[in-house]
């Protein structure tokens, strides 16, 4: 007879059996081993694939692609090697991960630490790469959403190849530099689009390689080129950040190269030796072309670029700085030599008692013409002879030395300064007045010192060329009150019908470009006409806020931005891109 003691004790053993079921697979997964991966080492000698299944691979010993054989590392694969071991490709190596699936390089230590292994090695035969017009991968070697980490054994590099496109790749913590690249004419590599960081001695080495789009941040220890090194190569459009070089080029120290439309910032050139520095760059018969040079530092020259020979042109250098117990030069720029072209450099500065040349120092006038330049607002020392712009040379003359076109305003203690006993041709330049002798009270010459030779500036400009940039700004300040700021700043010494001033704001980002968008008073950048104070308001409590101004003129031209105002949550500050690194 089925009782309900029955039907109770019958409950009790299926709720017993369904909690066995379902413990079951936990007590196995549990006590099943963890796989151990899989051991791989010596020469590859036909085609092989490793594959996701079998990661991670453990190198237990070096190595070897052999010649005309090919290695494929599927998405996701993990490689770990083993202390002195490394991978050398004398063949072909496809490591092609995914954005979401990365393929990683590392060590097998239990912890890591830069020099665990030596790296990544493409020997001389290796395949060269083949990309597309547009730099698209097509064949050959080719390291793309990887990271590679905690090489560089006894200091090799990295990732040491000839002809390799490196891809939306990771390369830190590396003992050794991060990446050494050296192409040919016909056969360049490439570096793009990836971030390497934190390695020991220095970033990116290339010669005849294409080195776009990369943060390159936070890399040191090495003489020259803390960020990048590069011989016959193009540097585009890389931000170069918190670098430092022992001597020269503290971001980028360039050699016959390009040097394109790169964010340069934060880095420094640490020891104090004649003709080294370069806090941001050090070029060397190079192209120097559109960067953005800003809060860098020299022990000796240069606190934003060094340039020895060839060409700068439209660059924004600013808020750079020397400092030397014996007098730094250059602050912004220091020249031999270089022609030097529409840059825009404020807000500059040399330190010590013999320092000079707070904007630009030029040394040697044999050659290199400095024309249509906004020079405004750098500052020496107030007991010193400085100049925003300052010649000095020890043999020739001046008579070749063309400086024309320029704007040169609001430098302390002088706007020019002359070092030399040549006479130096200035004329038709643009001073910030019109007063024959308030500009002769801007210049340091023979006038101060017989010694030195003239600069002879008149005739001189009325007016600012049209073809040197319009300065940026000064004296933007800010009142908050709710939700609302008003904005305020300095007229600019010349303003002629046409020109005006935009205010651009932004809540995300305390460096341009500023995009903000929600204000009554539009969306970012407004146009205010002549007005040097205006009103923005529906301000959000819970936001960020990050303000600029710029000026612009009847032809269209726009410049560089004002001082930047914060306004962080529970007050506000004041942004200066000026970072001293000790």
């Amino acid at each position: 007879m089925f009782t309900q003691k029955t039907a109770n004790m019958v409950t009790t053993i299926i709720k017993i059996a369904l909690a066995v079921v379902l413990v079951m697979p936990m007590f196995i997964m549990q006590t099943m081993p963890v796989q151990a991966g899989t051991n791989v080492g010596g020469p590859i000698i036909s085609d092989t694939t490793w594959t996701l299944a079998n990661s991670p691979y453990i190198v237990t010993t070096s190595v070897d692609v052999q010649q005309n054989v090919t290695l494929t590392i599927e998405p996701g694969v993990t490689i770990r090697f083993n202390s002195g071991t490394k991978l050398q490709v004398n063949g072909e190596l496809i490591a092609r991960g995914i954005a979401d699936n990365l393929i990683v390089f590392t060590s097998n230590q239990a912890n890591p630490a830069p020099g665990d292994w030596y790296g990544i090695e493409f020997t001389s035969v290796a395949v060269p790469v083949v990309v597309d017009e547009n730099e698209n991968y097509v064949s050959g070697n080719v390291i793309q959403y990887c990271v590679v980490e905690y090489a560089g054994f006894e200091e090799t590099c990295a990732v040491n190849a000839s002809s390799l496109l490196i891809d939306n790749c990771t390369v830190q913590n590396n003992k050794g530099r991060g990446v050494e690249i050296s192409g040919s004419d016909t056969l360049p590599g490439y570096v793009a689009n990836s971030v390497i960081r934190n390695n020991q001695m220095g970033g990116i080495f290339s010669e005849r390689a294409i080195v776009r789009g990369n943060t390159v941040a936070d890399n040191w220890g090495t003489t020259y080129g803390g960020g990048i090194y590069a011989k016959n190569s193009e540097l585009i459009e890389n931000r170069v950040i918190g670098n430092m070089a022992e001597y020269s080029g503290g971001g980028i120290f360039a050699g016959k190269s390009i040097v394109l439309r790169n964010v340069v910032e934060n880095n420094t050139s640490q020891k104090s030796y004649s003709d080294r520095g370069g806090g941001g760059i050090y070029a060397t018969g190079s192209t120097v072309s559109q960067n953005i040079v800003i809060a860098n530092n020299s022990m000796s020259y240069g606190g934003g670029i060094l340039a020895d020979g060839g060409l700068l042109t439209e660059n924004i250098v600013r808020d750079n700085y020397v400092k030397s117990i014996y007098g730094g030069y250059g602050g912004g720029v220091y020249v031999k030599g270089s022609e030097t072209f529409t840059n825009t450099i404020t807000g500059n500065r040399v330190l010590g008692s013999l320092a000079g040349g707070s904007g630009i120092f030029v040394r040697y006038f044999i050659q290199g013409d400095v024309l249509y330049n906004t020079v405004v607002n750098n500052q020496g020392p107030q007991d010193s002879t400085s100049g925003g712009i300052q010649f000095w040379n020890t043999s020739g003359t001046g008579e070749n030395l063309q400086v024309h076109y320029n704007t040169f305003y609001g430098n302390v203690p002088y706007d020019v300064s002359v070092q030399s006993g040549f006479d130096i041709s200035g004329t038709h330049n643009y001073w910030g007045t019109v007063t024959n002798l308030d500009i002769l009270a801007q210049i340091y010459d023979w006038y101060d010192d017989d010694s030195r030779g003239k600069f002879l500036y008149t005739p001189y400009l009325q007016e600012p060329s049209p073809d040197a940039p319009l300065p940026p700004p000064t004296g933007l300040s800010a009142n908050f009150q709710n939700d609302s700021v008003t904005l305020t700043w300095d007229v600019l010494p010349s303003f002629i019908t046409g020109w005006g001033y935009k205010v651009y704001y932004d809540t995300d980002n305390s460096l341009p470009p500023f995009v903000g968008i929600g204000l009554n008073e539009g969306d970012s950048p407004i146009n205010v006409g002549d007005k040097t104070s205006y009103i923005l308001t529906g301000l959000d409590s819970s936001s960020d806020y990050y303000f600029a101004v710029t000026a612009y003129d009847n032809l269209g031209n726009e410049g560089w931005y004002s001082n930047i105002i914060a306004r962080k949550l529970g007050g506000y500050w004041v942004y200066l891109p000026l970072v001293i690194k000790k």
